[in-house]
């Protein structure tokens, strides 16, 4: 796992420049699966690998759900705020390597998360926004950082009340459901989970500067646009990965790994970056739909395949108001995107 867990520690170390996958502990090598090399068909691919190159996801509708795209509710904003360049983007993929992280390493000590359910049939999240076990980058970005010179975000790790109940057993909807901006879901951590997108309709992952765990904050709402390392572990490669987090529709959210441990690719996967697969959840054996957290955009979700619960404590922590405003960026360059 990425993070170290060091609960009684809240100071800011110095962080380094570029995100490492490797660190998540698993071998960057194939390893052995029933007594075999594996292979990427066995199931043996390790994160790193997976992670090596990310492509850069393109596609994004207003009008319907399709596969390796975002079905959005409204369109970005062209002349929203940004990242400054991108030099880590060459002919549509980048690596971790070559993209600058938020330094420092700081946890929460006051964070705190509680997943429950009902007796009436509801699953509830309660959390205050901060990630609990998991670290952050220093924010505001350090204006003597690497990741300042392309990235000027002011926003801070705030604490806020959290308090999202939706259904235990979501009902599948006849038609998809679009995904807004701001956020569609929770982590296990406690930390909110956005689409795929940043504010322009670009591919966050690819275009903004992120921290350690590949987060941020807009305004004072820390989240993140893809299944985090710090929490999507890597799992067995000889068996499926469990559920990280839930959409705000009540469907589980999966770690990247299915059936003996094989990572899932988009292909198996529907317009909603969904699959039905049999999980442990409350400590039962459940067969159900859930949304698959991997590698390639759109990352976690495509659509909502049942209506979402409303998330009011959103309201307020991003500039403006909304989901998908940015923070006034600092002199001499553009402000970031949520």
């Amino acid at each position: 796992m990425l993070c170290a867990m060091a609960l009684g520690s809240t100071a800011a170390a110095a962080g380094a420049h570029t995100y490492d996958p490797s660190t998540i502990g698993e071998s960057a090598g194939l390893g052995q699966v029933n007594g075999q090399q594996a292979t990427a068909a066995t199931g043996g691919r390790s994160i790193a690998d997976a992670t090596k190159t990310i492509t850069e996801g393109t596609r994004v509708s207003l009008s319907g759900a399709a596969r390796n795209s975002v079905y959005a509710c409204q369109a970005g904003n062209a002349n929203a705020p940004g990242s400054s360049s991108t030099p880590w983007l060459k002919n549509g993929t980048f690596t971790f390597a070559d993209k600058p992280t938020v330094d420092g390493k700081v946890y929460w000590q006051n964070a705190r998360v509680r997943i429950y359910t009902t007796s009436g049939g509801k699953r509830v999240i309660t959390a205050n926004g901060q990630p609990r076990k998991t670290p952050t980058g220093v924010f505001p970005i350090a204006t003597d950082s690497t990741a300042y010179q392309y990235d000027r975000n002011p926003g801070t790790v705030g604490s806020r009340t959290v308090k999202v109940t939706m259904p235990k057993t979501p009902t599948r909807l006849s038609k998809p459901r679009c995904l807004p901006p701001g956020v569609i879901g929770y982590l296990n951590n406690g930390t909110a989970l956005f689409n795929a997108l940043d504010a322009r309709g670009d591919d966050a992952v690819a275009h903004e500067v992120l921290d350690l765990c590949q987060g941020h904050p807009a305004g004072e709402l820390y989240h993140y646009h893809w299944p985090s390392l710090c929490v999507s572990r890597a799992g067995s490669t000889t068996a499926p990965s469990g559920v990280i987090g839930w959409a705000l529709d009540g469907y589980p959210i999966t770690g990247p790994r299915g059936a003996a441990g094989r990572l899932y690719e988009n292909g198996d996967l529907d317009a909603c970056h969904g699959t039905t697969s049999t999980l442990t959840v409350g400590g039962k054996k459940v067969r159900t739909y859930h949304y698959v957290g991997n590698y390639e955009y759109p990352y976690t979700l495509g659509c909502f395949r049942a209506a979402p619960a409303t998330d009011s404590s959103q309201a307020g922590a991003l500039p403006g108001g909304g989901g998908g405003g940015g923070g006034g960026g600092g002199q001499g360059g553009p402000p970031p995107r949520p």
